[in-house]
């Protein structure tokens, strides 16, 4: 629940976020949630040939740990984004069969896969698997490229492009993309709740002596809220190093979970 110790000068600087009333200051690490489902989103990308880039399929569903979106939770139905943008127009297609099945109307279309690998407070291990197919010269299936990821992490709000190709044509669409995102679904009771939080940075110096800055806010079930603590003055160090200030600056959505209370937070230092 919030950033994890760094060394800064031969210190400890911790972060620990805890919600009010707590009756003691103690770090709260990162924490597997249990029972939690994870939203997990394949979109497909379009840039125009008129215009920008912007989503024009999704296929999102909700995974438990150590399941497949394909093989569990759709139960062996497979999906598939088909794409075509010829000279006879655009056209595209979110359906429910296998890659090779779009290919009769779309010269390109894509299938994917996903596995929830691990959820936590501060990251989802997912693995995925994709392949984009294109219709040959002979009408029947080609397979242009495709992957299969064991494992990668991903925070919520993070996006991974998977694929990225020049459209079919010229007619009106530039290229396409493949990403996928995931975020835990949120618990439509908790939705609106308004959280209340208690910041502590702790800097612990090398002979054992700890201080402590605190600072409060309130912030939205999952809103992003930025947030900085005062300078901290460092005096010189033992070692010979150099005295100087320090800054952190942090910017984190919390949220309560229906398994547990917890926080995600970015920081980065300054000086």
């Amino acid at each position: 629940m919030g950033c994890r110790p760094r060394t800064l000068w031969s210190r400890v600087v911790t972060w620990v976020l805890v919600p009010l009333g707590a009756a003691a200051l103690a770090e709260e690490r990162p924490r597997p949630l249990e029972g939690e489902k994870v939203s997990v989103t394949f979109t497909l990308l379009e840039t125009f040939t008129s215009g920008g880039t912007s989503p024009l399929m999704t296929m999102q569903q909700d995974l438990g740990v150590g399941q497949t979106m394909v093989g569990d939770v759709m139960q062996g139905t497979p999906f598939s984004f088909g794409l075509a943008g010829g000279a006879a127009g655009c056209s595209s297609q979110l359906a429910m069969q296998s890659a090779e099945s779009q290919l009769a109307q779309h010269p390109v279309a894509w299938s994917a896969d996903a596995k929830v690998l691990e959820a936590s407070t501060d990251r989802l291990v997912l693995g995925a698997s994709w392949k984009r197919l294109a219709r040959g010269s002979d009408g029947g299936p080609t397979e242009s490229a495709s992957e299969q990821i064991p494992s990668f992490s991903l925070g919520e709000g993070d996006r991974l492009l998977l694929d990225f190709v020049r459209a079919p044509g010229s007619g009106c669409i530039r290229n396409a993309a493949l990403e996928i995102t995931a975020q835990i679904k949120e618990d439509p009771v908790l939705a609106s709740s308004q959280i209340g939080f208690e910041l502590w940075l702790v800097q612990e110096t090398t002979d054992g002596k700890k201080a402590a800055a605190r600072t409060q806010l309130t912030a939205g079930q999952g809103e992003r809220l930025p947030f900085a603590f005062p300078t901290q003055k460092l005096p010189a160090l033992a070692n010979g190093g150099t005295a100087g200030d320090i800054t952190r600056q942090c910017t984190g959505p919390g949220r309560r979970y229906s398994s547990s209370r917890s926080s995600a937070a970015r920081c980065r230092p300054g000086r």
